[in-house]
Formats: structure tokens, C-alpha cells, sequence
């Protein structure tokens, strides 16, 4: 899985960006003049409730705000609250170092209480990173069309929510799409694979339920597969009451500071209690796989590891966990994330691979085998759209439901869907 803008650098944040509670932005700001730096208002958001801060000058004042971090953090005092303000390391950034310094001033003056703050950071589509397949790197590979599985249609349907890269029209998916403006993908290609990424998991989820209608929006990039965590949230909150039941998001990222992105943990808190969402736990749990990165195996994945998200992780073709999904406590589902069939680009694509750059590859009937948690999320996705429309449109009932009975049939915690 990659988790940033370049493999050298596992984790990414916005340069000299800051998100903040909408309500004391005045405060951040007047709070910044103080501190001798220029600010300037980047965006507002009425429905997230934050506002995108831009810091000029920070390179300049690193060594009199590490000054002030360290006066502060050695100030007397024993308030119970300093214990939640640990001491910048020496590696802090000055944007660490200048976080602090708000949150610690906040605090002093207000007996402990502070309003949320925090990066604007990166996501990415969970695929970036080379999979483990059969012992090697497994990038997507031309395929054939799998056979349709047999099975009694469900007389009811469910709206299902994708979040990625744009869209192509493939024959799969027609009549299954409702794509925002923009979601499509058009023009002439060779396109890079990582646009194909949508396109694929839109067919793991019809394959799981072949009844589904998918609301898709496109967030990420088609050369690179990333985007910023602002402009992902604000995406997300375009599938508030629009009757979509789950979310799918084939996507994450991965923080310096372990901690979720402000952002994106606050649209999942105003989501989830219209939808279920479900989220790819991440490629990053083979170390032998995330190279020079630096990305620790145990990482959490973000949003996947929110309490409110159900993350998914991969299962091999034997039914084990793949080596590259990690072996984390937050994973809620296990399903099949390897060697799996789906929907893709026609044509050249020009596969990036880490070992010999750009690979340009024919997929001439548009279908691919590909690995990763991305596809086993929307394997989980398909399976509760189906109980939901079952349940009467109710997508936690149809949680549930899918717990329950994957319990009875002897499944562990986190509990495995069969091939």
C-alpha cells in the first residue's frame, strides 16, 4: 500500500496546512499573528464544521518555535491535562512543533480544554505498494471474464456508495452506475493502471451483489491514485442523504503520530449513523514489501481503523491472511483479496511497477487479476448491500446479520467470508 506522494516518504501532509474547529478559527488565527507567522484561510467548510488553514514562514520560525515548545513543556506545573501534550522530539516538524505550541497555549489558559485541530494530509487508493502473490509482486495482470455464479436474483436493490478514482464504462457495470460529474473516466489512453482502480472495485461489488446500484464519486487521481484528506472528506460528505446505505472506500492513509486525520474521522462521525462503512485495511503487513518506505507493518490505516469503520483485510486463495494485509487487532472482516478477477481498463495501460518503472501491458478483454485489501473491502460491500436489501434497506441490521452468521458458521474474530 502506498500512503504518500513518494515511496521515500511514507507519510504526507499537506505542506504548512492546518485544519481547525470552523468555530475558533479566529482564534488559530489570531494565535498565528502572535507567533509572527502569515496565515491565510484556504477553505471553509459549513458542512464538516473546519476550516483550512495555510501557514507561510514555518521553515523560517522552526528554531524560536522549538524554543517556545521547550519553554512551555518545561514550565511548572502539574495539571493533569499536560500529560495529554507529550513533549516535541527532536524530530518534530516545525508544523508539529507549531501544533503543539497551540494546543498547549489553548489548554493553559483553559483549565485543559482545547478544540480540535490537526494536518491536512494525504490519501491514497490502498494499491500503491507491490502485493504478495505466489511468493512474488503481483501487479494487475490481464484476465479473462469470470463465469457468472449461480444464484436467485434479489428482488430488491440497495444503494451502494463508491469513493475512488474515476470510472470507466464497461460492459459489467452498465445500467449499474450513477456516476457524479466528472466520475467518468474518458479519452484516449494509454491510462496509468492505478485509474483502473474504481472500475474493479465497482465489479468485486457487483459480484457479490449483481442487484446493487453504485453511486460513484471520484476523489482520487488517475496517475497517482492520491488525494488530499480535505478534498476526500468533502467527497464523502456528498453521500449524506442521498440514500446511499454503504460506503466503500478503497482507500487510506497512514499518520507519523498514529493518530486519524481530523478530517476524515469527522465525516465518518456525522456518516455513519446513515450508512455503514466499510474500508480497506491496507497492503502494509509484509515489511519485506514496503521497501525503503519505512511504513511499519502494524501502522494503522486510516479511515479503516476508526471504531465506526469496518476494515477488511485480505484472505489468500487458501483462505489465509495474505502477507500483505496486516495482522492488526481493528480488523473487523477477512475476505478473498488475492488472485481476484474484476472489471478493468481495455486497451495499453501503463502498469507502474517499483523494479522496472513504466510498464506498458494489453488488457484486450478489459478484465484483470489483482491483489490487495482494496478488493476484499469491496467484497464485504457486496455481501452487506445484499443483506441490506433484504433487511428492509437497513445497513446496520444487515451488519448484523452478517456477524451473526458468520459467527454461527464458525467464524473468528475478525470474522472470514468464504472464497
Amino acid at each position: 500500500m502506498a500512503t504518500a506522494d513518494s515511496e521515500n516518504h511514507p507519510v504526507s501532509t499537506v505542506p504548512d496546512e492546518i485544519v481547525v474547529d470552523l468555530p475558533y478559527e479566529d482564534l488559530v488565527l489570531a494565535l498565528l499573528r502572535d507567533l509572527g507567522l502569515r496565515r491565510e484561510v484556504k477553505a471553509s467548510s459549513r458542512v464538516l464544521e473546519l476550516s483550512r488553514i495555510g501557514v507561510s514562514g514555518l521553515d523560517e520560525a522552526a528554531t524560536r518555535l522549538r524554543a517556545e515548545a521547550d519553554e512551555l513543556a518545561a514550565s511548572p506545573g502539574s495539571q493533569p491535562w499536560r500529560t495529554a501534550f507529550p513533549r516535541p522530539t527532536g524530530q518534530a516538524s516545525p508544523l508539529d512543533l507549531l501544533l503543539y505550541t497551540i494546543r498547549f497555549r489553548t489548554a493553559r489558559e483553559n483549565a485543559g480544554w482545547t478544540f480540535e485541530m490537526g494536518k491536512n494530509r494525504h490519501v491514497r487508493s490502498v494499491i500503491g505498494l507491490p502485493h504478495l502473490s505466489v511468493g512474488g509482486v503481483l501487479y494487475p495482470e490481464p484476465a479473462s471474464a469470470p463465469t457468472p455464479r449461480p444464484g436467485e436474483p434479489a428482488r430488491d436493490t440497495c444503494l451502494v456508495g463508491v469513493l475512488d478514482t474515476r470510472i470507466t464504462a464497461h460492459p459489467a457495470l452498465v445500467g449499474k452506475l450513477h456516476a457524479d460529474e466528472g466520475a467518468v473516466l474518458d479519452g484516449a489512453g494509454p491510462h496509468s493502471h492505478y485509474a483502473g482502480h474504481a472500475t474493479f472495485v465497482a465489479g468485486r461489488i457487483l459480484a457479490e451483489a449483481p442487484e446493487a446500484r453504485l453511486v460513484v464519486g471520484a476523489v482520487l487521481d488517475d496517475e497517482r491514485g492520491i488525494a488530499t484528506a480535505w478534498d476526500t472528506a468533502l467527497a464523502m460528505m456528498k453521500f449524506r442523504d442521498s440514500g446511499v446505505k454503504i460506503l466503500n472506500l478503497s482507500l487510506g492513509c497512514i499518520t507519523a503520530d498514529g493518530d486519524a486525520p481530523l478530517i476524515i474521522a469527522r465525516a465518518v462521525e456525522l456518516l455513519t449513523p446513515q450508512m455503514v462503512i466499510v474500508a480497506a485495511a491496507g497492503n502494509h503487513g509484509d515489511p519485506k514489501l514496503n521497501g525503503d518506505s519505512g511504513t511499519d507493518e502494524r501502522a494503522a490505516c486510516w479511515p479503516a481503523a476508526l471504531s465506526q469503520v469496518e476494515a477488511v483485510g485480505a484472505l489468500t486463495e487458501a483462505g489465509d491472511r495474505g502477507e500483505f494485509s496486516p495482522d492488526v487487532r481493528w480488523t473487523s472482516f477477512m475476505a478473498p483479496g488475492q488472485n481476484v478477477v474484476g472489471p478493468f481498463l481495455t486497451g495499453t495501460v501503463n502498469v507502474q511497477t517499483r523494479e522496472h518503472g513504466t510498464l506498458p501491458t494489453e488488457f484486450p478483454e478489459g478484465w484483470a487479476s489483482w491483489s490487495g485489501t482494496s478488493f476484499a473491502a469491496a467484497t464485504v460491500t457486496g455481501r452487506l448491500a445484499r443483506l441490506t436489501a433484504r433487511n428492509g434497506g437497513d445497513p446496520h441490521a444487515a451488519l448484523r446479520e452478517l456477524r451473526r452468521t458468520l459467527r454461527q458458521a464458525g467464524g473468528s474474530d475478525p470474522i472470514r467470508l468464504a472464497h
